[in-house]
């Protein structure tokens, strides 16, 4: 409905409109547009934005001064900086919400300036009206049980996960898609953002769909799964320092350190050549911790109990992308001052970050934004339990996704060497 001017039939809004104003609201897509040169008050109806795919609302407000509802200059808004707000609030779409109106701005602008305009050139393409983008995704999950929780939203067309093809069991590597029969029910779904959950409790993530363009390239960081001859870690290695080996599996052995802290000092790692814990198949995941658990009950058994950490640091060779996780037993006296010393280092190492608790080592990979070379330190700290039973443990992690990416080699020994 336009507005209605009241010394009019009706209002005439092209007179107000300006063609440069709106290409600049397309460019920046903001999530409120107010402007006064009409001198009268409107509000439109909501739009979707093209790129981000939030909604952008529209005030029109009357001349300072002017009398009368219909010119009102004063109108007051509750606003949240968007980098506060939560995914699901920043994507809800009222019902009335309209499609992005400055199509034509857009395309004529584009054809002036003899090529595509900025937000054309980012990797992330125009939404897919009838698809749904999925994250935080399991890597047990089948596209079964990804179908029957979305059933009931419409007609689901198909369903496919990004899988890792050369790992066993094909594992999924966090994210995927749903292509529904209708824009609508592709929407309907979104609205179930961050409501499902696996059996984990992870909260699924769903948006709509905004495939990939070409341009420019970040490096990639090539993950490789299998064992590498020319890794100092792997053991089919030649020049492998096996003699350091003291005890393997199929699947996991564990190693004094060189350079040690204590004499106890371990690492613990896969014996295929996996890059980070992140990377891991479910199946290497759980040997890997049940390698930590029994060093931690072996050392609880002799009065000790252990700091862990695993510190993850992409290089562009594969050669060198062999995780390991540390383990160092400390004095059980020292046990209820571990938390406060590892927050202190990574204050004075990395300052200005927040460390995020987790519930387990697999829960990181709900940090890494569905890219698994994103770096990240990862800790395991005992703690108090509070009616003086057996001591606990709590796990915390940070990965630079948006944020600082620098983390210290020696972060983890700086923790251990205050303990």
């Amino acid at each position: 409905e336009l507005p209605k001017d009241p010394e009019k039939p009706q209002a005439d809004l092209r007179s107000g409109g300006a063609t440069p104003i709106a290409e600049l609201c397309a460019a920046l897509e903001p999530r409120y547009h107010i402007f006064g040169n009409m001198d009268l008050f409107f509000q439109r109806r909501p739009f979707q934005t093209l790129n981000s795919g939030h909604v952008c609302r529209c005030i029109a407000l009357g001349k300072v001064g002017s009398k009368g509802k219909a010119r009102t200059w004063v109108h007051g808004l509750s606003l949240s900086p968007a980098a506060e707000m939560t995914q699901t609030a920043l994507m809800q779409r009222p019902e009335n919400t309209t499609p992005f109106p400055f199509a034509a701005s857009v395309k004529r602008l584009a054809s002036e300036m003899d090529g595509p305009l900025a937000s054309e050139q980012d990797e992330v393409g125009e939404i897919v009206p009838d698809q749904v983008f999925l994250s935080r995704l399991p890597p047990n999950i089948q596209e079964s049980r990804i179908a029957k929780s979305l059933k009931h939203v419409g007609t689901i067309v198909r369903v496919h996960l990004a899988r890792e093809e050369d790992v066993e069991g094909r594992p999924c590597r966090g994210f995927g898609w749903v292509t529904f029969s209708t824009p609508e029910e592709a929407q309907a779904a979104c609205e179930l953002n961050e409501l499902l959950e696996t059996e984990k409790g992870r909260k699924i993530g769903i948006c709509m769909s905004r495939p990939k363009r070409g341009g420019a390239k970040r490096r990639e960081i090539e993950i490789v799964i299998e064992p590498h001859a020319d890794c100092w870690f792997c053991l089919v290695n030649p020049r492998a320092e096996k003699h350091m080996v003291i005890t393997t599996t199929t699947e996991v052995y564990i190693a004094t350190a060189k350079g040690p802290v204590n004499p106890s000092h371990v690492l613990v790692l896969p014996v295929k050549h996996a890059p980070c814990f992140a990377a891991c198949p479910p199946d290497l995941q759980d040997a890997l911790q049940a390698h930590i658990q029994a060093i931690r009950k072996m050392c609880r058994t002799a009065g000790q109990d252990i700091l862990v950490w695993e510190r993850w640091m992409p290089f562009g060779s594969s050669s060198a992308n062999h995780m390991m996780i540390q383990v160092v037993p400390i004095g059980s006296q020292h046990a209820s001052v571990a938390r406060n010393i590892m927050e202190d280092v990574i204050e004075q190492q990395i300052p200005g970050i927040s460390l995020q608790r987790l519930t387990s080592h697999s829960d990181v990979v709900e940090l890494l934004n569905d890219d698994s070379s994103t770096p990240y330190i990862y800790f395991e700290v005992p703690v108090d339990s509070p009616d003086g039973g057996e001591r606990g443990v709590e796990r915390f992690a940070y990965a630079g996704v948006g944020g600082s990416s620098r983390i210290p080699v020696t972060i983890g020994r700086e923790v251990a060497c205050q303990l």
